[in-house]
Order: structure tokens, then C-alpha cells, then sequence
């Protein structure tokens, strides 16, 4: 049904086994549309889940790390916070989509349902802003910690140059000192 209504739309050819697999698998008519929006909420909903629980296992992580600078423990716990933050909104858009269409009677209220749709547009929107936050952090911190490694890269590099001018020093004090006795 569904199938073929985006077909006679002429927006969707389906391919022969989605035709098949509709007809073998009959879904009544409206509950595409009622099943569509609660599927997607719910996806969302479990990748939020799965998110947080990936953040908190990589911050625990983190903070049991001795031998972190206090520079990327403040980085990571902003980046704990920015990141929870976004899966958490993530997870309240897709209880909203879950919910929203079921909740909201949009032909009785045009205004509220309007207003309902637009308040999960903004969370998306915030969402967006969160992650380049994020990127943009993170990019960053990563330079910093970069700048920080070729700094101590440099200074290795010179003990490195004096070591071996002291140990050639040595040697050619030690061959002048042989070749006397």
C-alpha cells in the first residue's frame, strides 16, 4: 500500500520484492503512518542510549588515567558534559517525534501542533550547534596538545645535540689524553 501509493505518486519505483514482501506482509491502511513516527522516535531514543553509556564508560575511563594533564581533564570532562548533553537531547527529540504525532491533535490544534513541531526543530537545531561546539573543542584541544608535543620534542632534541657534543668532547679528550701517555 504504501509502496504502491509512492509509485502512483511517481516519486518511488519500488523494486519488485518490496511489492511482494507488502503483499505477503499486509499492513492496514493508516497504521503506516501511525508506526512510522513511534519506529523513528524509538531509534533515536536507543541511539541516545547507546551514546551515553559509550560516554560514560569513556569518561570513567579518563578519570581513572594518573598520568593525565590537568589540561585534558578539564577538555575531556567539558567534552563528557557537551556530548551527554547532546544524547540526552537526542533522545528527548525522539521521544517527541515517538509522541508528538500521537498526542498532539494537529487538525483540532494547528497553533499548538506548530509550536510543539517548531520546539523539536530548535532542540535539533541546538543539537547541530552542540556537536560543532564540540568539533571545534575538540580541534583544539588537539592543536594544544600537539603544540605541547613539539615543544617537548624540540627540548628532547636539544638535550639529544648536547649529549652527543659532551660524549664527542669526552672521547676526543680521552684520545688526546691517550696519545700523551
Amino acid at each position: 500500500m504504501l509502496v504502491a501509493g509512492l509509485a502512483n505518486a511517481g516519486r518511488y519505483h519500488a523494486p519488485p520484492w518490496a511489492e511482494e514482501l507488502e503483499r505477503t506482509v499486509p499492513v492496514p491502511p493508516g497504521l503506516q503512518d501511525q508506526l512510522l513516527a513511534p519506529l523513528f522516535g524509538g531509534l533515536l531514543v536507543l541511539v541516545a542510549l547507546v551514546a551515553m553509556w559509550s560516554h560514560v564508560k569513556a569518561w570513567r575511563e579518563q578519570r581513572e588515567q594518573t598520568d593525565l594533564a590537568d589540561f585534558d581533564l578539564i577538555h575531556y570532562r567539558g567534552r563528557y558534559r557537551r556530548r551527554m548533553q547532546v544524547s540526552g537531547l537526542i533522545g528527548l527529540v525522539g521521544v517527541m517525534i515517538a509522541v508528538g504525532d500521537a498526542l498532539v491533535p494537529w487538525e483540532q490544534a494547528k497553533t499548538l501542533f506548530a509550536v510543539y513541531w517548531i520546539a523539536v526543530m530548535l532542540f535539533a537545531v541546538w543539537i547541530l550547534i552542540l556537536g560543532v561546539a564540540d568539533m571545534i573543542a575538540t580541534r583544539a584541544h588537539t592543536q594544544a596538545a600537539l603544540a605541547r608535543l613539539r615543544t617537548q620534542q624540540r627540548v628532547l632534541e636539544r638535550q639529544l645535540v648536547q649529549a652527543k657534543n659532551q660524549r664527542d668532547a669526552e672521547k676526543g679528550d680521552h684520545h688526546s689524553g691517550n696519545g700523551q701517555g
